[in-house]
């Protein structure tokens, strides 16, 4: 089956023992950050996706859920 993991970080404080921890505010802002990148990639992958004659593309018509 088709797919992509991705994955977008919200703070690095958990193996540098020298920083100031960072706040609740701080990861909260890199994780709205993360989604508009994330929509990015959405919206730039899906233009590109074109592979309709594959296989996977086709897995819920012998699915379970999609056989009946």
């Amino acid at each position: 089956m088709c797919y992509a993991a991705v994955a977008m970080s919200t703070d690095y404080d958990s193996w540098r023992v020298t920083d100031e921890p960072v706040s609740v505010p701080e990861v909260l802002a890199v994780m709205r950050k993360n989604a508009e990148n994330f929509r990015l990639v959405m919206r730039t992958v899906l233009k590109h996706f074109t592979h309709s004659d594959c296989d996977c593309m086709k897995a819920i018509h012998t699915s379970v859920l999609g056989g009946h």
